[in-house]
């Protein structure tokens, strides 16, 4: 039988310490103090924010109900029912405490047969869990299970800070539909006698199309612009738009959806300009775990990073000079594959310097040649060569092989990166395959497969 550490997920402070003390490590005794800290600050302004709410939980939200429901009374919280059928004999302590100090708090079974017909209330109640909020037939509920993976001190702050806020996030924001719809009709090239399309996709993917090119030019110029043209193709309907309090014709209209958008943690807006035609693809919900924790954990992330990690997390292409700033920011690695969005960075990420070193010197952009004269296609053909005679290699292997051919003032970090975003472009050109899905993986030739 292998030998095993059991850390469970609770929210009792004393049990988060021993669990963390069990694993043989020096731990200072200050990073148990300031994750205490932490939590009882996000606590602290939970309540701030709900107040006097009522709320209920189930079983199914965290592994140790009774924990949680401990450590919200404890704090002040409404909690007024527990749904659950049986307790782990792990938490008997805060069943006891409960009994003792709330007495009045309910413990509602899920498998009763008078759960087929639910008192439901009329009052507004954040439930935590599913199967609270089906009992109580609520629109506001925290949709988590077993507890989201989350654990000890960041896990609670995280539960506390940020999770239990937003009483409800619909699909989409539907200032935001507004705001997108009304750009079509003001924006649309009526000559082309074409209709505005909006599809939906999967419940949770909208798609406005409008006939026209896109009078910016580019997005760049719109995210970059302190100033948003206020240009319309159809001034007059334009005008007519303002008068009814639909539009805002002094612009701006982009630049609220992506704030919008990384205010709710989702995916930013696509937008395809192509074809003398403008479509905008707008997400309804989280696709990568890792994205939606930078944003909450960083509100002062940059935009520009913010760009870079949503391309990211939708399978785009970056620079090594992107890339090597986000390395370097610890906030993202590469996993053997592909880059991954690291998502426990916590603190103020706005001065683009992170706590452990320097920002690393500028990468060359893509295309671009180095001081021996090779440009990108260059090491691409230097890849393929290696894996023609060599075979089956790792990235250490290939970083090695290559060290010669990089400029003197590639440092090691910079020599992966680069080595990194060469796998990639073989990769999406099919011309190399993955062998294995650990960090040590190795990339063959396709015909190799």
């Amino acid at each position: 039988k292998r030998p095993y550490r059991y850390l469970p997920f609770t929210f009792g402070y004393d049990t988060v310490d021993e669990g963390l003390r069990s694993l043989g490590t020096d731990i200072p005794e200050g990073i148990f103090e300031a994750g205490k800290k932490r939590c009882d600050e996000a606590a602290s302004g939970l309540k701030d924010a709900i107040g006097n709410t009522e709320i209920q939980l189930d079983y199914t939200a965290v592994p140790r109900p009774l924990s949680l429901a401990r450590f919200l009374l404890e704090r002040g919280f409404d909690l007024t029912a527990v749904y659950a059928d049986a307790f782990d004999p792990d938490e008997q302590k805060d069943y006891e405490w409960l009994a003792a100090n709330h007495p009045d708090l309910l413990i509602r079974s899920t498998v009763h047969v008078q759960g087929r017909r639910p008192s439901r209330s009329e009052n507004k109640i954040l439930a935590i869990g599913q199967k609270a909020a089906w009992f109580t037939g609520t629109e506001y509920f925290v949709n988590m299970i077993e507890g989201g993976g989350l654990y000890g001190y960041s896990g609670i702050e995280y539960y506390k800070g940020g999770s239990l806020i937003p009483f409800r996030m619909d699909t989409y924001d539907t200032s935001i539909l507004r705001e997108i719809l009304y750009n079509c009709i003001a924006h649309q090239d009526y000559r082309k006698r074409e209709f505005i399309t909006v599809v939906e996709y999967d419940r949770d993917r909208l798609v406005f199309k409008n006939a026209g090119y896109f009078i910016p030019g580019t997005l760049e110029n719109v995210l970059s612009s302190d100033s948003p043209s206020s240009y319309y193709r159809n001034a007059v309907l334009a005008q007519a738009m303002k008068n009814l309090g639909m539009v805002d014709v002094a612009g701006g209209g982009i630049i609220r959806i992506f704030k919008s958008q990384i205010a709710r943690f989702f995916p930013l807006p696509e937008y395809d300009l192509s074809d003398d035609h403008v479509q905008v693809t707008l997400h309804g919900k989280v696709i990568n775990q890792g994205f939606k924790n930078l944003l909450l954990n960083n509100p002062g992330l940059p935009f520009e990073d913010i760009l870079s990690l949503d391309a990211i997390q939708k399978g785009k292409r970056i620079s090594d000079e992107v890339s090597a700033r986000l390395v370097t920011k610890g906030l993202i690695e590469f996993n053997g594959t592909d880059y991954e969005i690291l998502s426990s960075v916590f603190g103020n990420q706005t001065d683009g310097v992170s706590e452990r070193q320097e920002e690393s010197e500028e990468v060359p952009q893509e295309g671009s040649e180095n001081q021996a004269g090779f440009k990108n296609s260059d090491y691409r053909e230097l890849v393929m060569d290696l894996l023609r005679q060599r075979g089956p290699m790792n990235k250490k292997e290939i970083v090695e092989a290559l060290s010669d051919a990089f400029p003197e003032d590639y440092d090691e970090k910079r020599r992966i990166i680069k080595v990194q975003n060469l796998i990639s472009d073989l990769k999406k050109d099919g011309r190399i395959v993955t062998i294995g899905r650990t960090r040590n993986a190795c990339y063959s030739l396709d015909s190799v497969r």
